[in-house]
């Protein structure tokens, strides 16, 4: 209206966080899918907090003062990570690869965490287990593939994961449960299928020309 406002202390967060923007040391910095948390990596710790801390975070800031916590990475560690976050915003999982590894690589990572956003309890998870994705229906839980072809899943709170089935090749997110490669021993047996809640197994008829394999 041809008027002029004057606006005094205003400070503009990027949507796109540059690492030597936020502090000195970080080496990565990621954002949750649904803009509630940020991850930073400072040395061999991890720095969770609320996005909305951004705009007070300085390098002089304590974690705890904004509402976050501080995670520490293991010290012979020093690869990539991976983040899996829960559909819920509640947990996310954390693998840690070794320092050779590439993105490309699908290997286990050789560390691996779930760590719960309300109060930063952090629960390690088996070995050699690989992060399928969080379950699409039912409770939430963690859904995880170990080396030996064994389905698992890690329900909220629990410390030891649930046994939901054997002889799986390679397993996916599916809405409307979970899609599994199977090991089959017997000709005809239809080695791909949908794994439901209760571990029940609903092949699919193959409508595809053999032989095939599943993608990881």
């Amino acid at each position: 209206g041809g008027e002029v406002t004057d606006l005094l202390h205003v400070r503009l967060v990027p949507e796109t966080i540059e690492e030597e923007r936020v502090r000195d040391g970080t080496s990565g910095v990621w954002v949750s899918p649904d803009e509630r948390w940020v991850v930073l990596r400072e040395g061999s710790s991890l720095s969770l907090l609320p996005k909305r801390a951004l705009s007070t975070l300085s390098p002089e800031s304590i974690v705890g003062d904004l509402g976050g916590f501080e995670v520490r990475l293991p010290t012979h560690r020093s690869g990539r990570l991976t983040f899996f976050w829960g559909p819920n915003g509640n947990a996310v999982a954390v693998g840690l690869h070794r320092a050779d590894e590439t993105e490309d690589v699908v290997s286990p990572p050789d560390s691996l965490a779930v760590i719960e956003l309300s109060n930063g309890r952090l629960r390690p998870l088996p070995a050699r287990t690989r992060v399928v994705g969080w379950a699409p229906s039912g409770p939430e839980r963690l859904l995880l593939l170990n080396g030996d072809g064994t389905l698992l899943a890690l329900p909220a709170g629990a410390t030891k994961p649930d046994e939901l089935a054997t002889g799986i090749l390679a397993a996916a997110i599916h809405p409307r449960g979970v899609l599994v490669q199977r090991a089959t021993a017997e000709a005809g047996e239809t080695p791909f299928g949908l794994l439901r809640n209760g571990g029940d197994f609903q092949a699919l008829p193959p409508a595809f020309p053999e032989p095939a394999r599943a993608c990881r």
